[in-house]
């Protein structure tokens, strides 16, 4: 699924402080919810579930 990049803001926001910065890498997403890549960007921003169920958005392997 596609996601905008307000929703991608709005999943930012509500991630845990505790979470936010750490290099976790792709593998910490149990679920994939969606993606949003920036206009002209070779990268992309990852959104979904971890094992215990906090929804985190992931880019190039950080914890947004």
């Amino acid at each position: 699924m596609t996601l905008t990049k307000r929703q991608i803001q709005q999943i930012i926001k509500r991630t845990p402080k505790e979470l936010k910065g750490q290099l976790k890498g792709d593998g910490i997403i149990r679920e994939v919810m969606g993606i949003f890549t920036p206009a002209g960007a070779n990268w992309s921003y990852v959104a979904g579930w971890t094992a215990d169920d906090k929804l985190i958005v992931i880019r190039c392997g950080e914890i947004m």
